[in-house]
């Protein structure tokens, strides 16, 4: 948020359109591992949700929805970029159900 907030501060956000980068997750264990990748962090609260769902992939899709919800309404994002390693079938429903309009960009 820092350097969202430093790049709103040098107007950066009116002249370069920002894509965010999201990726929902399937396991518990795909969250822990993703934290060994070098600038990926996946909060220990959100793992702890996931945990303590009775349906931790349906836990995830509900918090990917929550967060697509609040990456939404940040200034400068104009595009969502859905990194969805072995779970493509998740992203027309995450499309859909968050209000987001699907590229007609696609090669």
């Amino acid at each position: 948020m820092e350097y969202l907030e430093a790049l709103e501060r040098r107007d950066v956000t009116t002249r370069a359109p920002l894509l965010a980068g999201i990726s929902p997750i399937r396991s518990v264990k795909a969250a822990r591992f993703m934290n060994n990748i070098p600038g990926v962090r996946v909060p220990e609260a959100y793992i702890k949700r996931m945990e303590g769902s009775a349906d931790p992939k349906e836990e995830s899709v509900q918090m990917t929805l929550e967060l697509i919800d609040k990456i939404k309404r940040l200034p400068g994002v104009r595009g969502m970029h859905f990194m969805s390693v072995t779970w493509e079938s998740i992203v027309p429903r995450l499309i859909k159900e968050s209000g987001l309009k699907r590229s007609e960009n696609r090669e």
